[in-house]
């Protein structure tokens, strides 16, 4: 997409900073970088750091809450908080 002529370099790259596209980059650009994932080492030493014990459950990945994701091998573990709900009178 052409924005135009200008007579000088910095009105062309205003004109760009201006644009949707322009807008969106600078938005991009301002954003902090994503988080790299932990390692199990960090995230127990974390843990330990915030005096955070990590509840142990029965089941494939060893602790409550935390499910592994079939086909994902990026971030295959999802954390869930299951809430307990009762309705009615006792």
């Amino acid at each position: 997409m052409r924005l135009g002529s200008f007579a000088t370099a910095e009105e062309a790259a205003l004109s760009v900073a201006r644009s949707p596209e322009g807008r969106a980059e600078a938005k991009r650009a301002s954003e902090p970088p994503p988080i790299p994932p932990m390692t199990r080492e960090q995230a127990l030493q974390q843990a330990q750091a915030e005096g955070i014990t990590l509840r142990k459950a029965d089941n494939k990945t060893g602790y409550a809450n935390v499910s592994k994701k079939a086909g994902s091998k990026i971030k295959p573990y999802m954390a869930t908080w299951r809430w307990r709900v009762a309705i009615g009178s006792k």
